[in-house]
Parts: structure tokens; sequence; C-alpha cells
């Protein structure tokens, strides 16, 4: 609940435009003494829908309070609401959102990470709104899969095997840092991912990096339930220059 210190900064608003929708707090951080190795705090909305009183709703609402502190500097909290006049949760109101918290680095020297683009964009814009505004409309991702699966997440990207092909391929327009993505149905725990070049040609493997970079960029679970694996990548879409990069996923149907 809120306290007596509490009290209500905004109320009730919606978002404006289509997502993703995100909120930031910049600046906003716990007064000690230490001013280092502290994260920015936020949140993106990536999808919302919700269906109340027999009415759709497609904007998320949120508001926002202001609590005092110990040490007498304001801090703001976010809520995500119901819509304006809905009050309560009655049989067959419903609602479905994808959210995904945040936290960066507020400065390029808190950042520790092999990701230069991150790096170059914390030393220009580190503790304001763009790393929010960058992660959000980034990683909005488009993805055309041309043969041997279906979508069935843009973020993270998932990707279910048609059990039958060869190969999956598909293209990624967009992009910022370590964008996750799951392949899942697949057969057998072994699997190759590679980046395809204009002709066709591989230039990069993720096992092949994962011998020489350590065993974090690739991973392998097994489905009791449907007897299948679900295989996981982290891949660096900004790493290239180009708006899009296309993608191989070699598929075995043997150990």
């Amino acid at each position: 609940g809120l306290g007596k210190s509490q009290r209500r900064f905004v109320d009730c608003q919606n978002f404006e435009g289509k997502g993703p929708w995100w909120f930031g707090f910049p600046k906003q951080m716990q007064i000690d003494n230490r001013s280092w190795g502290k994260g920015c705090r936020g949140l993106i909305i990536r999808s919302y829908s919700a269906f109340f009183g027999g009415k759709s709703f497609s904007t998320p609402t949120f508001a926002l309070f202001n609590a005092q502190r110990g040490d007498s500097r304001p801090n703001l909290k976010f809520i995500l609401n119901p819509p304006p006049g809905v009050n309560s949760f009655d049989k067959g109101d419903w609602v479905d959102f994808h959210v995904e918290v945040v936290t960066f680095p507020r400065s390029a020297n808190d950042y520790y990470g092999p990701n230069n683009s991150f790096r170059e964009h914390l030393l220009q814009f580190g503790d304001t709104w763009k790393p929010f505004h960058r992660e959000a409309l980034g990683n909005d991702l488009s993805i055309d899969i041309t043969v041997g699966g279906k979508l069935e997440s843009n973020y993270p990207i998932i990707i279910m095997y048609d059990g039958v092909s060869n190969d999956i391929d598909f293209t990624i327009a967009g992009g910022v840092g370590a964008v996750p993505i799951r392949f899942n149905g697949m057969h057998t725990c072994k699997s190759d991912l590679s980046r395809i070049d204009k002709d066709g040609t591989p230039i990069f493997n993720i096992r092949e990096f994962q011998e020489k970079h350590g065993s974090d960029f690739y991973q392998v679970e097994f489905d009791p339930k449907t007897q299948l694996y679900n295989h996981t990548f982290n891949i660096m879409l900004d790493a290239y220059t180009a708006s899009s990069s296309k993608w191989s996923l070699h598929c075995y149907h043997d150990e």
C-alpha cells in the first residue's frame, strides 16, 4: 500500500501512440557514500491488450507516485494501472501484456562488457532517457522466416522448428545488445547457428565463437513433455552496421 508520505504525482495517464512503450528513472538513485556501480532502472512494455466490462483496450495506463525517502529526496514509483474507470476485475475480464524490466549502467565507467556500441552510447547518453529509448525501439524487431520454422515471438525471438527441414533460414531487421533467440522442438542437442553473408556464405558461427570466448552465448534444454530440445542463443546484433542480418540454424536429426 501507499504510506502517508506518498502522494500521487500522475493519475491514470494513458501511454500515447503505438508500442513499445517505455518508462525510465535516470538520475534517481539511493544517496549514500558510494556513487559507483548503481544501475539506472526502467521498463519496456512491448505489447498490451486488455478486456474489461465488455470493452477492449490496446494502450496501457500508468500512475506515478512520489514517495519521500529517509534522505528527504523524492522517490518516484511507476504503477501499471487498469484503464480509467475500471475499478474491478470481473468474470470474463483479462489482461495480456509483455513487460521487460531493464537496468543500465549510469556511465561507461561502470560497464565492463564487450559491447563497444553500447559503451559508446553510454559515453554520450549515460544516465539519461536515451538508453531506454534505444533499447525499446532498437529491439522492436522484424523477423522473416523463409524456411524451417514458425515465429512465435518477436522479442525474445522464439522460433518453432517444423521438424523436417535441414535448416531454419531467417532475417532479423533491427536489434541492439545481446538479443535472446530460442529454437523450440529440436530433435537433438546439437545445432549450428551462423550469420550468412549476402552471397549465402556463412561468415560467423556461434559455436566456434563460444569455444573461444566462453559459454555465455548458447545453451540447450531438454523438454520432458515433448521429448525434444530447446536451443537458446545470445546474438550481438548491434555488432553489425547493416539494418538487417541473415541467419541460418543447421538442424541435426540424429546424434
